[in-house]
């Protein structure tokens, strides 16, 4: 046997008879962890609460006559859908009808003013839009497989395509609206006009011109409801006769502005009737 190997012979029982590794016994494992304490425990965050100012009508939830475009505003999504489906031009005739749109209005005592968000409220139906805002030229184009690999079926020949388009289409007709109403504003029967106004656009005006046949036609369609008492006894009858939605259609109305557990003083609905109010939340 070499040396080398006597040596290490010799080492790793040295090694082995000197050294010994004792296992620290740990303990066993509790179940439930350690609850983490903060000193900051005790306090509570109070919730985001609206100013009791808030609880203030604004101008355009009073009965007052608009005199700005801010103050007409819409009615709840449910209602706007309703209004659509249930209420058809053909079964409900326009009070208002010419080359640019067709009016219709719901009263201020009719089931679904209720749910208005200003005394004269406004909702639009631009669906009816033609491309190209000409019904003529739209059937012009009915031959699509001729002319489609032109770039220009790739973009948006309807204002109805684009948010951009639409917005803009509405704040043009609303600021008519508005202008035409600002001369019955102290009509001895201007209680008529309160409630939901119903626009089916068709086409929308691009000049000046335009815009004045429109306006003309507005204010005509407010002087004959105002004045003409067979034709609004006429539009109360109509909606008379016909069915009011049931609480299960109108049962996901949102009554309030505030998320849950959020408290909001705003008023959603100025105008609403309590006692209907709470048959259809039944």
């Amino acid at each position: 046997m070499s040396n080398l190997q006597t040596f290490l012979s010799k080492s790793t029982g040295v090694i082995s008879n000197a050294v010994k590794c004792g296992v620290r016994k740990m303990a066993a494992p509790s179940m439930v962890p350690p609850v983490a304490k903060s000193r900051y425990d005790s306090v509570k965050a109070a919730p985001v609460r609206l100013p009791k100012k808030l609880k203030i009508l604004q101008p355009f939830q009073t009965s007052i006559f608009p005199n700005d475009r801010s103050q007409v505003r819409g009615v709840d999504n449910v209602v706007h859908q309703l209004l659509q489906r249930r209420y058809r031009l053909k079964n409900f005739h326009p009070i208002m009808r010419n080359t640019f749109l067709s009016v219709q209005l719901f009263p201020r005592d009719h089931i679904l003013s209720n749910f208005r968000k200003s005394n004269i409220s406004l909702v639009f139906n631009m669906h009816q839009l033609p491309m190209l805002n000409d019904r003529h030229l739209e059937s012009g184009f009915k031959s699509r497989p001729k002319y489609k690999d032109l770039q220009f079926f790739d973009s948006k020949p309807s204002p109805m395509q684009s948010a951009c388009g639409r917005t803009k289409s509405k704040k043009q007709f609303k600021e008519l609206f508005v202008k035409s109403l600002q001369n019955f504003s102290n009509h001895r029967n201007n209680d008529r006009l309160f409630g939901i106004f119903v626009f089916h656009v068709l086409k929308v005006p691009v000049n000046q011109e335009q815009n004045e046949v429109i306006l003309r036609d507005l204010e005509n369609m407010c002087l004959d409801l105002l004045d003409k008492d067979n034709k609004w006894n006429d539009l109360k009858n109509l909606y008379n006769k016909s069915k009011d939605p049931s609480p299960q259609q109108l049962k996901n109305v949102q009554y309030s502005y505030g998320a849950k557990g959020l408290l909001d003083r705003r008023v959603r609905f100025p105008f609403s009737n309590k006692r209907t109010n709470k048959i259809l939340k039944k």
